[in-house]
């Protein structure tokens, strides 16, 4: 497994979506998303990043730039808007459920349940 993860083709691809709205805060926000994606990653034992974590990550705070401090409910907005984009239309609940992220998808690509560890 390397050591950090500093690329994935979703998380790039969704955050150059929101480059310019992001400003000078897009490598700050890049930072912070692969700061979240490679401790999960870490704590999952995962060698590779499936797609819908890496979208969830990229999109988790998205709404701080696009509504303001009021973010979650515009964070999800763009999850709903963007996951058609990435196929992501079997996993968007998942993907949606925020708190959950680490179970529904960690149950779907591990087999891990929060009955298993």
């Amino acid at each position: 497994m390397p050591e950090i993860l500093t690329k994935h083709a979703v998380v790039d691809d969704v955050l150059d979506t929101f480059r310019e709205m992001l400003g000078p805060d897009a490598v700050r926000y890049r930072n912070h998303v692969y700061r979240g994606l490679n401790y999960q990653r870490k704590l999952l034992r995962l060698n590779t990043i499936p797609d819908e974590i890496a979208f969830a990550w990229a999109l988790h705070d998205i709404g701080v730039w696009t509504s303001g401090w009021d973010y979650i409910r515009p964070s999800l907005d763009q999850v709903d808007e963007l996951a058609p984009h990435y196929r992501m239309h079997t996993s968007t609940g998942c993907v949606r459920w925020w708190n959950g992220i680490t179970r529904c998808v960690a149950a779907e690509t591990t087999g891990w349940s929060r009955h298993s560890g």
